[in-house]
């Protein structure tokens, strides 16, 4: 991600942190936590509702969705805004869709990173298998 070490530092270094953890990293000597395979999910801006609590939700839908459609098929011509944080937004639905499409087809999403262009192929073809 392009800036995003610098505006976001401890969420950034956070999940640095957790991939190094997930995957091993040869600098300092670690191991893989899990050695037998794993999926990494690089969303960007998630949208959705938002739970507050006791409070009403916050639709993010609002200003994501509009965003994911101006965004998109820009992203698609220019394969840096996908990582990056100028990354079109996913909606939460998308996100669940690759996590499960990890899951159940372990062979074919066996230790990779999915950024947002990932994410959101993986989620319409687990949509198309089951529609």
């Amino acid at each position: 991600m392009m800036p995003a070490p610098y505006i976001l530092r401890g969420y950034y270094d956070g999940k640095v942190s957790g991939e190094r953890s997930l995957c091993g990293d040869p600098r300092i000597g670690s191991t893989p936590a899990l050695p037998t395979s794993y999926a990494i999910l690089r969303p960007s801006f998630i949208y959705g509702w938002r739970a507050t609590g006791t409070g009403p939700q916050i639709p993010l839908g609002a200003v994501g969705w509009p965003l994911d459609i101006a965004m998109s098929p820009i992203a698609r011509y220019i394969p840096y805004m996908n990582d990056s944080v100028l990354a079109p937004p996913v909606s939460v639905d998308a996100v669940a869709g690759a996590a499960l499409a990890c899951c159940e087809d372990p062979a074919a999403h066996r230790n990779v990173t999915l950024e947002v262009a990932a994410i959101k192929s993986a989620a319409a073809s687990l949509r198309n298998q089951y529609s």
